[in-house]
C-alpha cells in the first residue's frame, strides 16, 4: 500500500508544480497553438485532467468489481508482478496518440483545467481505501 501512497505523493507535487508554473500564462497565451494538430498550454492540462480522471477511475473501479467477485478483464496478467516503471517503459512509444478518453476536446481557458486538475486531488488521495485488502 505504501507504493501507492508514494505514487499519489509523486503526482501531488508533480500537480503543485505544473499549477505554478501554468498560472503564468494568460488565457491567450494559454490558447496558443504553435502548429495545426499541436495541442496548446489549455489542451495539455485537459489532457492530465481526463487521463488522471480515467485512471482514477479505471482503478477504483477494478477495486470495487473484484470485491463483488467480477473480474472486469479476461485473459493473461501480462504485466503482473511489474512496476509501473516497467509496464510505461515497455508500452509506451514516443508519439504516440493519446486515447480518446483523454484527448482534450471540450475547450474552455486555462484557468478552468488548473482548477479542474485540483478537484481531481479528493479523487487520488481516496484511492488508498479502495483496494485495501485486495491481491494486486
Amino acid at each position: 500500500m505504501s507504493n501507492l501512497v508514494n505514487r499519489i505523493a509523486e503526482a501531488t507535487e508533480a500537480r503543485q508544480r505544473l499549477l505554478d508554473c501554468a498560472h503564468r500564462f494568460t488565457t491567450d497565451q494559454a490558447a496558443f497553438k504553435p502548429s495545426p494538430g499541436v495541442w496548446s498550454i489549455a489542451e495539455n492540462v485537459e489532457h492530465l485532467v481526463l487521463a488522471e480522471q480515467g485512471s482514477v477511475n479505471r482503478v477504483w473501479n477494478a477495486a470495487e468489481s473484484l470485491r463483488a467477485g467480477k473480474a472486469l478483464w479476461t485473459g493473461d496478467a501480462v504485466h503482473r508482478g511489474r512496476t509501473i516503471e516497467e509496464i510505461v517503459n515497455t508500452t509506451w512509444v514516443q508519439g504516440q496518440e493519446a486515447p480518446d478518453l483523454a484527448r482534450p476536446r471540450r475547450g474552455g481557458p486555462l484557468s478552468y483545467w488548473m482548477l479542474a486538475l485540483q478537484c481531481n486531488q479528493p479523487l487520488l488521495e481516496a484511492l488508498p481505501g479502495r483496494p485495501r485488502g485486495l491481491s494486486p
